[in-house]
């Protein structure tokens, strides 16, 4: 099984691995960036943080 079989896009049987956060880089400032907070964080498809 390949890599991007089981990562890299958010598709049924793949590992959910990813972040929410509380603003969208691409559109702020970039001396807001660092501003930035991680809100939850999940892998493999469970909470593993949530803020």
């Amino acid at each position: 099984m390949e890599k991007e079989d089981v990562t890299g896009s958010i598709e049924t049987g793949k590992s959910a691995d990813f972040i929410i956060i509380n603003q969208n880089v691409l559109e702020v400032p970039d001396t807001d960036i660092s501003k930035t907070k991680v809100l939850k964080t999940v892998l493999q498809g469970k909470t593993v943080f949530e803020d």
